[in-house]
């Protein structure tokens, strides 16, 4: 009687485990659109200069900091005039 229990309880395991493996995914509506999809980088990197005064200060600067130009005072200038990645970087 217990091995007849046994045989019972293995068989409503399998049959759970084959239906289950059947269940299909649920589906959901893509509701984003296209310009969402879309990512831009803008590179600018904390650094010390003394290009705004005569100690060294924080600023921000594009990837390419050897000039004065790519450097700025605060972290919103320099993401409005550096170079952004769209979706590739500019060279």
């Amino acid at each position: 009687m217990v091995r007849r229990g046994i045989v019972v309880a293995m068989f409503l395991i399998l049959v759970a485990m084959f239906f289950g493996s059947l269940a299909l995914p649920a589906r959901s509506a893509n509701s984003t659109s296209l310009d969402e999809r879309k990512v831009h980088l803008i590179f600018c990197a904390r650094s010390l200069c003394n290009y705004f005064g005569p100690t060294y200060d924080d600023c921000y600067c594009c990837p390419n900091d050897a000039r004065k130009e790519y450097c700025h005072v605060t972290l919103e200038e320099c993401r409005a005039n550096c170079a952004s990645c769209n979706p590739k970087c500019a060279p």
